[in-house]
């Protein structure tokens, strides 16, 4: 899913990526902006791409741009997602792990709660479960 943004390209669109600083930034050119591209327009062309996949059903996009925003509760955030990331790939990978001395295991606890949450809602909306 992370590789869509890197396959949309409105013109004079440019997107930059600070990985460890959890940041996308993004500059627009004088000419896109005199042509009328906007953040609508742009967001449209993501919003497409990700619905290409049949596994997406839906897609909600948001561009922060307000320099008061929470900045720092949306970098933590934002590497809580990227440890839990992390932490499934890890497990898919197939490593051994010894749950005891994993530095990632309160992200574990963490899925595996939310996954427990998940079943039992289910449950008990008579969800039927596809795994």
């Amino acid at each position: 899913m992370e590789f869509v943004k890197y396959h949309v390209f409105p013109k004079g669109y440019m997107f930059r990526i600070s990985s460890g600083d959890f940041r996308e930034q993004v500059r627009v050119s004088r000419s896109a902006l005199q042509r009328g591209i906007s953040f609508r327009s742009v967001g449209f062309d993501f919003i497409r791409r990700y619905l290409k996949n049949p596994n997406v059903l839906k897609v909600k996009l948001l561009f922060v741009t307000d320099l008061q925003a929470p900045y720092q509760r949306l970098r933590a955030c934002a590497k809580k997602t990227a440890d839990i990331t992390r932490t499934l790939t890890h497990i898919l990978d197939g490593m051994p792990t010894d749950y005891g001395s994993c530095h990632l295991k309160p992200v574990c606890d963490e899925v595996e709660g939310m996954r427990r949450l998940h079943f039992k809602q289910s449950k008990t909306l008579n969800i039927p479960r596809t795994v």
